[in-house]
This record gives C-alpha cells, sequence and structure tokens, in this order.
C-alpha cells in the first residue's frame, strides 16, 4: 500500500519476532515512509525480499559497532536534509540481543549486549534528534525482566555498578548484562520526557514474554527448553503475548492521531503506572553516563537534548 503521510519511521530489529511483526503492519498502512535498520547485508536482502524497495528505505547498522550507528545515522540524516526521506515522525528502538551464559565484547572495549541494547539505540537517537518532526513518537522497547529475578528464565536481578564499569567485558554475565541493559531502557525514555519538546511522546514498552520468538536462542538449555515446549502454551495468559499481538498495540500507539504526548510505560496492549524501581535521580545519571560512553556532545544533537526542561510526571 502507498505510504499516506510523509513522515519517516525508523524501527530496528524488524528480522523477527516483534520487529518483524510490527514492520509487516507499519508496511499495509503505509502511515509512514519505513526505514529499517539492517545489522548486514544478508539481513537488508532477506527484508528487502519481504517488503520490497517501493516504499522501504533500508540502511545497513550493526548495533554492536558504534562506528556503524554513527554511520547510519549520518546517512539519515543528509538524507533528510537533502528531502530524499522525510522528517523523521517516530524511532522505535526494538534490537536486542541476550548473549547467553557469557559475555561479548564489541568494537571499543565494550560489552556488546550493553551497546546492542542500550549504549547504541541511545547514540542512534540522538544523532537522529535534529532530524525529528514536530510531534514525534519515540519507543525503546524493553522487557519485564528489568524489575526482579524470575528463576525460571534464569535471569538475575539487574546490577547496581556503575554504567561504565557494567560496560567492561567480563564485568557482568550475559543474563545480568541483559536485564541491566533493559532497566536502563526504562530509565532512559524516564530521561528523554524531561528534555523532549513537549509534544513529543515516550513510549517505555515492555511487549510481554513471547516464548516462540528468537530471544532464546542463546538462553541456557532449561530455559530453552521451558520457553519452546512449556511457555508457548501460556501466550494468552497474563503477562504473555506474541509478536503480532504485541505489535498491533504498538501498531496503533504510532499511528493514531490522538497519542497523547508525553511519558508512558506500557505493557503488551495497555498502559500501565511508572515501574515504582525508576527514579528521576537514577535517570538523569545513567542519561549523562551514556552521553559520555557513547561520546555523544552539544554538537551533534538537537538543543533540548542536553536541555532538561520539566520533569517527567509519574
Amino acid at each position: 500500500m502507498r505510504r499516506t503521510g510523509n513522515k519517516s519511521l525508523i524501527l530496528t530489529g524488524a528480522t523477527s519476532g516483534l520487529g518483524s511483526a510490527l514492520a509487516q503492519l507499519l508496511s499495509v498502512s503505509g502511515s509512514y515512509r519505513l526505514i529499517l535498520l539492517c545489522r548486514n547485508e544478508r539481513r537488508r536482502a532477506e527484508l528487502i525480499g519481504r517488503f520490497g524497495t517501493d516504499d522501504v528505505h533500508y540502511v545497513v547498522c550493526d548495533l554492536a559497532v558504534l562506528e556503524s550507528v554513527r554511520e547510519a545515522a549520518a546517512e539519515l540524516n543528509n538524507a533528510v536534509h537533502a528531502g530524499d526521506l522525510g522528517p523523521i515522525g517516530s524511532v522505535v528502538l526494538n534490537a536486542g540481543i541476550h548473549p547467553g551464559r557469557r559475555p561479548g565484547s564489541a568494537y571499543g572495549g565494550l560489552d556488546s549486549t550493553m551497546v546492542t541494547n542500550l549504549i547504541a539505540p541511545h547514540l542512534l537517537l540522538a544523532l537522529l534528534s535534529p532530524s525529528l518532526a514536530a510531534e514525534a513518537r519515540v519507543v525503546f522497547v524493553g522487557s519485564g525482566a528489568h524489575g526482579r529475578r524470575r528463576w525460571w528464565t534464569g535471569l538475575p536481578e539487574p546490577s547496581g555498578l556503575p554504567l561504565a564499569q557494567a560496560c567492561l567485558p567480563g564485568a557482568l554475565g550475559g543474563p545480568q548484562a541483559y536485564v541491566t541493559s533493559k532497566r536502563g531502557t526504562v530509565e532512559l525514555c524516564r530521561a528523554y520526557s524531561e528534555r523532549v519538546p513537549d509534544d513529543y511522546a515516550v513510549l517505555s514498552y515492555d511487549p510481554g514474554i513471547m516464548p516462540a520468538t528468537g530471544i532464546t536462542r542463546n538462553m541456557n538449555g532449561l530455559s530453552r527448553w521451558l520457553f519452546r515446549s512449556i511457555l508457548t502454551r501460556f501466550e494468552n495468559s497474563e503477562g504473555f503475548s506474541t509478536p503480532e499481538r504485541s505489535a498491533a498495540w504498538l501498531h496503533e500507539f504510532l499511528t493514531r492521531g490522538d497519542t497523547a504526548p508525553g511519558l508512558a510505560y506500557a505493557k503488551i496492549d495497555r498502559y500501565l503506572p511508572w515501574p515504582t524501581a525508576s527514579s528521576t535521580e537514577a535517570a538523569r545519571a545513567l542519561y549523562h553516563e551514556t552521553n559520555e560512553i557513547a561520546g555523544i556532545t552539544a554538537g551533534l544533537v538537537a538543543p533540548w537534548w542536553f536541555e532538561a526542561g520539566h520533569p517527567p510526571s509519574d
């Protein structure tokens, strides 16, 4: 279907799970010019095979490599400035990895899970901030794992280490890096809401437990068995979902005309109160730490990025 608006939407993690289901809905609705960020050329070719090139734009961007993020953001900003792409109306930071038991490392000597799930998406949003349109919508896809330990997932509690230390390879095991990075997405959304223009909507989104997705590929054997053999039977139970169900709710948030501006938290298909474990002070500290690790400076971003205008409402 031909798109009905001139704004662009950037989506990461479109090759599987929630991102794939959301990309499908957006390609049909035509509400945005869809821009899909692909980890490599092979993933790009896969997505072109699904969606074609008429109304979908593709950019190779490996979120484990901060320099790749910088290159992708520069390409997109140049395209918007030249008029080849419309202003960016929405950014959906969905891509994420679970590395299993072993931590990983990325270019620059940083843990790949912390970079892919937290540092790189933040850097991408920062660098794209000058190209965001009025009434922009920012979505950071997190996980219920940020809240508390759940033994049956094999996931521990998030780490309390300073971010710079938590990002060092080997500082955290894979599962703890995962939950720590997912908690960080919640805090960063809170910090964004203090700074963005008043007409922006910022959503911290928990899509629910989706047992059939590829996030389990690197979990331990017990967790994989639980997810694939047992938990898939609970897809319609409280706290569980499917990529299609969660994508449908998120699609409505992104496309409806009366989405309220400001900060929001939602899980699966409903808004919820802001997580009680989150605090304004922690969010501000994490925001500044992430800026420093990602090398974000005032000359690279929109003016509001370093201006805390108003406190978020809980």
